[in-house]
């Protein structure tokens, strides 16, 4: 008997090859992405909460609330050992901080994630140790940990790197254990692990409650501790020993595992993605399923009811209310099991390109064998629902019943054609709309202008800080080739962010943290950034040692009146402020410009430079790269360097952004191919309802163009409302989208105008290929059927 029902069922969806297509294909979709937004969302939410001790463990940072709610994610460096000497609830204290670094084996560079920790990192985070002893493997000043991956791409074996050296800032260190790779749900990824004091004793770091080094600070507290008193102690050892300004900086402590979606804090570990973006994917990835499974019942019910004859018939030659509802169970699980299959198969796809674009490390073997269960009960209950949906009414009719109800119940299945219709239009007009605000917003990013020049310019990146009279020669001899037009040293990598300082304005007793970037006499000139006031340090050549500028943002921030007047303190010395530069990006175009000071005197923060930027005027930058490395290879054999393509590595910092526009224009794609199989699914169906209606309208004299004018102006009303109804949603969304960024587009009226004519352009095209078939239809043949 099961076998009968089986191939019924099969035959039933055969005789309908074009809608069980659409059905199964749109499932399918659904399937996939409602597979992948369960997977996206259990590793976004167990994000760093694998650690035996997670519960208990917490990232202290200080607060400032003087300006703006700055909350910052590292710690002054000898914080973390007063914090647990001090606080009886600390029992445990780790720093850390990563970073992409050179490292050099036999002389040949790699880059790879390094992180500079306190040895006790393997005993305080449960990162596992296949090398080494977890208390012993980093106690030696030069010592270092590397992964299993690292270990196998570099040595060739986990054995064989036991010994093993590389050099680092110009020092060998020993391989003397190797850890498991960090799972792909952890911010605290790394290849190589070294120890936090070569760092904090490198004669070249300042490490106090001044600036400085200033890593990320964890604390592992006593079950029983009270977070708000520990908080409260953590804020009076800060304000004790910082020169910060007592009535507005604090100290907050931060579950490890409440990282990954917290938005507030200031340059945080990479890869962090807050609840509203987590959000927004859960639930495009769910309205595509919704989408999709209101498709498939619509259309599955639809071709049911087009079929009520053969319901009855089965029931004349004695089919039972039983039998007719294994039949149908069958035929809708059929088009699931399928879908289900193929949807695995887009799973596997849609986790090769999303894993990329979204950088995350997903898999269909991260599911379990109980959520697979659980997931294909939730199936078969779907199977069960558009069931019973199907059979409504129709088990306990007879044949001429059906026949009868099916000719008086013409007007209510064409209202909810209509209806259905104009629901789908609704949902494709609020996501083409939202996904183009998505996708004009993050052009707009990629495309703005950071405020100084990026074309034609290179950046020599020194492994080591030199002073300005170490680079004097170099310099000079890069001024003498016909391919550069400029030089500039800088104490940081353009666009890579900048360091923070304490300092006082005017009169004022309090400290201010802000950036700074320390530059030569030739900064402002090379970079093409603007004087709005005052004059730049090439005319002050001669006494720079006082003499800074600041940029725009901070004259904006303190509401200064004699900017020239005003002396801004540090470390015993009055500058001199002698310019206000237009505003530029020194980080992400994502976070908005900061207040900046720029100082051409390093070495009276004990800073010196890093960078040395070049200016070309030539297009062969390949060359001109080449001849750049060789010149400084000259002038410094000792010390290892790196020349970059600036317009490159800037735009890599805008990956995230572009990828996320991947994701954007993926999502809308599946929802337009969802909404017009959908919409093309409906309309045959409400169109087939009205077949006879049609066939009496041509015998008394309708043409075929008064056909496609009644059946479209029936629709386009239907259209039109979900038009009405989705404008000001549309509005709201990106309204409040948008103003989640500092720097933003106006609202694209000309995108929703577009997007609307699409609309109605799609409306027509499809109502008119279905109604052609309608018009065509021999009126004769058509009525044979009542």
């Amino acid at each position: 008997m099961y076998r009968l029902y089986f191939k019924l069922a099969i035959r039933n969806l055969m005789k309908h090859k074009l809608n069980s297509f659409i059905m199964i294909l749109g499932m399918a979709i659904g399937l996939a992405s409602i597979m992948f937004s369960y997977l996206f969302f259990k590793n976004e939410m167990s994000y760093d909460a694998f650690h035996d001790n997670g519960e208990n463990i917490y990232r202290s940072h200080p607060v400032s609330f003087d300006d703006k709610n700055a909350y910052y994610s590292g710690f002054y460096y000898p914080g973390g050992e007063v914090l647990k000497g001090e606080i009886p609830e600390v029992e445990q204290m780790l720093r850390l901080s990563t970073s992409q670094a050179p490292l050099y084996i036999d002389r040949q560079k790699l880059t790879a994630q390094l992180m500079l920790s306190d040895p006790n990192i393997f005993d305080f985070f449960s990162f596992k140790l296949v090398q080494g002893n977890e208390k012993e493997v980093l106690k030696g000043k030069h010592s270092a940990v590397v992964t299993e991956s690292f270990a196998l791409s570099n040595f060739g074996s986990i054995d064989n790197s036991i010994g093993k050296s590389f050099e680092y800032m110009h020092q060998t260190f020993s391989i003397t254990g190797v850890a498991e790779d960090p799972p792909g749900n952890t911010h605290l990824n790394f290849e190589v692990v070294i120890p936090i004091k070569f760092f904090g004793e490198h004669p070249s770091v300042y490490v106090g409650w001044k600036g400085g080094y200033t890593p990320i600070t964890f604390l592992s507290l006593a079950s029983n501790a009270d977070i708000s008193q520990v908080e409260d102690k953590a804020t009076q050892i800060f304000q004790k020993y910082s020169d910060q300004d007592k009535e507005h900086s604090i100290v907050k402590l931060q579950r490890i595992s409440d990282i990954h979606t917290s938005e507030y804090v200031l340059f945080d570990f990479h890869g962090k993605r807050n609840i509203e973006s987590i959000l927004t994917i859960l639930t495009v990835s769910l309205v595509i399923f919704l989408l999709a499974t209101l498709n498939f019942t619509v259309l599955y019910v639809a071709q049911k009811d087009e079929n009520t004859k053969n319901i009855a018939l089965l029931k004349l030659y004695g089919a039972k209310p039983k039998d007719i509802s294994l039949l149908t169970f069958i035929e809708t699980l059929i088009i699931i099991v399928i879908s289900a299959l193929i949807g695995l198969g887009l799973l596997y796809g849609e986790t090769v390109l999303v894993n990329n674009w979204l950088g995350i490390q997903l898999a269909i073997s991260d599911y379990s064998w109980f959520e697979l269960i659980i997931g294909f009960g939730l199936l078969v209950s779907l199977g069960i629902v558009v069931s019973l949906l199907t059979l409504r009414k129709m088990i306990s009719q007879s044949l001429i019943s059906k026949t009868q109800s099916a000719l008086l119940s013409k007007r209510k299945s064409s209202n909810q054609g209509r209806l259905m219709l104009g629901g789908q239009f609704f949902i494709m007009l609020v996501l083409m709309s939202t996904s183009g605000v998505v996708y004009f917003q993050h052009q707009y990013m990629l495309e703005k202008s950071l405020g100084y020049k990026t074309d034609n310019f290179l950046t020599i990146e020194s492994e080591d800080n030199l002073p300005a009279d170490k680079f004097a020669s170099l310099k000079s001899k890069l001024l003498s080739m016909s391919e550069i037009e400029s030089v500039t040293l800088t104490s940081q990598r353009l666009g890579s962010g900048l360091t923070s300082n304490g300092y006082k304005i005017g009169h004022s007793i309090d400290f201010k943290i802000l950036n700074t970037i320390y530059v030569d006499e030739s900064f402002i000139d090379c970079m093409g950034i603007e004087i709005l006031e005052g004059d730049d340090f090439s005319k002050h050549m001669e006494a720079n040692q006082d003499k800074i500028l600041i940029n725009q943002r901070l004259t904006e921030l303190e509401g200064w009146k004699n900017i020239l007047e005003t002396k801004i303190h540090r470390n015993g010395i009055s500058y001199d402020v002698i310019g206000v530069t237009d505003n530029f990006h020194f980080a992400s175009v994502m976070n908005a410009i900061d207040p900046v000071i720029i100082n051409p005197n390093p070495q009276n923060d004990g800073w010196n430079y890093s960078c040395l930027n070049v200016r070309a005027n030539t297009d062969d930058l390949f060359s001109l790269r080449r001849k750049l490395k060789d010149a400084w290879t000259e002038s410094f054999p000792e010390n290892n360097s790196e020349v970059l393509f600036t317009e490159d590595y800037l735009q890599a910092q805008y990956n995230d952004i572009s990828n996320l526009n991947q994701v954007n224009l993926l999502a809308c794609a599946v929802s337009i191919i969802l909404g017009l199989m959908g919409l093309w699914g409906i309309t045959m169906f409400t169109v087939r309802k009205r077949y006879r209606e049609i066939a009496i309208r041509k015998i008394n004299g309708a043409s075929v163009s008064d056909i496609f004018k009644l059946i479209l102006a029936d629709y386009m009303r239907w259209v039109g409302v979900a038009v009405i109804l989705a404008l000001p949603l549309v509005y709201y969304i990106a309204v409040y989208w948008l103003n989640g960024f500092p720097y933003r587009i106006a609202l694209p009226h000309g995108l929703f105008v577009v997007n609307i004519f699409s609309v109605l352009l799609l409306a027509t095209l499809t109502i008119i290929a279905q109604s052609w078939s309608a018009a065509n239809q021999k009126s004769i043949e058509t009525l044979r059927g009542l």
